[in-house]
């Protein structure tokens, strides 16, 4: 725990200073003023340099050796083509990226010429000074050149704030297609992903076969996940990580209204657990790839309750009423946390929006009397030119038979929320089955098409993405009166498509991204590339007539 892991480094060049003359730290020579006025550069003819003993000697690295300057060093640590850039840190003279240690340091880098870069060695580590604080060089500037790679969580590239695949210009191509556990099982809740800072994904899941089992599936390499049950009892959670010191951290729903809060660095910790009783919904917690964790949990007979983690619980007074179910929740730049959910208790169920700050806004109302717990609801955030615009996806009744449609909101302005119908349910010559057959002999044809809102993601810069269900379940069935007279399916011959959709020209547009494939329950987030990643419960073709699901993980860029 004492070293941390860190892939960063702070690229240096040759100071100005040095090259010109200037006394070179760990310089045994003695001290040589120079007055840049009279003794400087203007000495020696353009093409050479002054070295601090005031001879003239052509300019290259550790040209000034034996005459007052710099000396190359012998040093396999030291990188040839930056003498002063040695790439393991000197406890003496640390070399360290302030974004490592203060959380409130911003980087101004020019984005074409970034000074930090990621190492591949994972056993690179920071040092720190006798008392513990980390230092850097001062006065540094960077010579490098040329394209150098970025962690997944630089503050150049993450939070994305670029454009996000998915229109006709520049189309979504699915570039895996993983098994993340392929034995079937009954599974609770949502499964919950995060990336580290290769951007590789790693999730929490869960089933619930003699209990409720927790388990930690990272990804090692294409189609290879290493899948760890967890220490720990677990419904559902969410997961996150902290790029500052390559550890895990989740916020964990155990069951019997038990949360607690835990810590991976390689094995989890006994964890943190919060008093009182709570439960809480994967949706209600939020990936923000920074040491804290936030979450809205449900406390039975109270309501919800904001909740913060950063090494000790902060639970802020209740809102809403016993009856709201269905949080979800997203944390803006400055940390305020957004989130949205289903109040009831008046007329009928009205989708709400609310903020750590006191906004309360009403965003839509569900049409019928009572909101389905399926029924995900899910809410994110953009910044365009600075100001948080919320975005949520949802389902409502269609005041129809109780069938529903898939919305998408935006809140344009205050009290203002523009809906769009992404997709609905039309029971027009739909056949059911409904009805058990009355003797031998009789047949019947299921052929119903239901939606379900998945998940939502965007950018920072104002591109959403939203995923739903189609079912299409088309079965033959014939009549079976041994003894009881019941429906048995000859042929099954249903569909399942995921769909992917966003705005095009203002208008709600979707495509097919993930065709035969039946997703029940999703999770979605945005790398510091603008990859979407994708976790879900699924049943694969043929449907499974039970509950049993495996875990699918896909991954989507241009």
């Amino acid at each position: 725990m004492d070293t941390i892991d860190r892939r960063y480094l702070v690229t240096t060049g040759l100071a100005l200073g040095m090259m010109l003359g200037a006394g070179c730290p760990g310089d045994d020579s003695p001290s040589m003023e120079t007055d840049m006025g009279t003794t400087g550069p203007s000495l020696c003819a353009g093409s050479q340099i002054t070295c601090p003993d005031g001879t003239c000697q052509v300019p290259a690295p550790g040209a000034c050796c034996g005459h007052g300057g710099l000396c190359e060093s012998d040093d396999t640590d030291v990188d040839p083509t930056n003498p002063t850039n040695p790439t393991t840190t000197n406890p003496t003279n640390p070399t360290t990226d302030p974004t490592l240690t203060d959380p409130t340091f911003t980087d101004t880098t020019d984005p074409t010429n970034p000074t930090i870069t990621t190492l591949s060695d994972p056993t690179f580590t920071t040092s720190s000074t006798t008392d513990g604080s980390s230092s850097s060089d001062e006065g540094s500037s960077s010579s490098s050149s040329g394209t150098i790679p970025l962690g997944c969580y630089d503050p150049l590239i993450y939070p994305y704030d670029g454009a996000l695949c998915g229109p006709a210009a520049a189309p979504c191509v699915v570039q895996a297609t993983e098994t993340v556990v392929a034995a079937p099982a009954p599974r609770a809740g949502t499964p919950s992903l995060a990336v580290d800072e290769d951007c590789a994904p790693s999730v929490l899941l869960a089933n619930s076969s003699g209990g409720s089992n927790g388990f930690f599936a990272q990804r090692l390499a294409a189609d290879t996940w290493d899948v760890q049950a967890t220490p720990f009892p677990m419904v559902q959670g969410g997961l996150d990580f902290d790029p500052l010191t390559g550890f895990w951290h989740a916020m964990v729903y155990e069951g019997t209204f038990d949360i607690s809060a835990r810590t991976n660095d390689g094995v989890w910790d006994a964890g943190d657990p919060l008093a009182g009783s709570h439960s809480l919904s994967t949706k209600a917690f939020a990936a923000t790839g920074d040491p804290s964790l936030h979450g809205v949990l449900f406390e039975p007979g109270v309501g919800f309750r904001d909740t913060r983690w950063d090494g000790g619980w902060m639970v802020s007074p209740p809102s809403g009423s016993p009856s709201d179910l269905s949080a979800s929740l997203a944390v803006a730049g400055d940390g305020t946390h957004h989130y949205s959910y289903w109040h009831q208790g008046g007329m009928e169920p009205e989708l709400r929006w609310q903020t750590s700050a006191g906004d309360l806004e009403l965003v839509a109302l569900y049409g019928g009397m009572a909101v389905s717990p399926s029924l995900a609801q899910e809410i994110t955030l953009t910044s365009p030119m600075g100001t948080d615009v919320p975005h949520l996806l949802a389902a409502t009744e269609t005041g129809v038979g109780g069938r529903v449609q898939v919305v998408y909101l935006r809140r344009d302005a205050m009290s203002m929320w523009t809906s769009d119908v992404v997709a609905s349910e039309d029971p027009t010559g739909e056949t059911t089955c409904d009805v058990l057959p009355l003797g031998p002999g009789e047949l019947c044809t299921l052929d119903r098409t239901t939606y379900r809102p998945l998940a939502i993601v965007s950018s920072v810069g104002g591109d959403v993405r939203w995923f739903y269900s189609e079912t299409h379940e088309l079965v033959d069935y014939a009549s079976d009166c041994t003894p009881g007279c019941d429906w048995v399916p000859l042929a099954d011959m249903s569909t399942y498509t995921t769909f992917m959709g966003f705005l095009e020209g203002g208008v709600p547009t979707d495509v097919a991204i993930l065709p035969d494939t039946r997703l029940v329950r999703a999770n979605a987030e945005v790398d510091g590339t603008g990859a979407i990643h994708l976790i879900a419960y699924a049943e694969e073709i043929p449907d499974a007539m039970g509950t049993d699901l495996t875990v699918e993980y896909f991954r989507l860029e241009p």
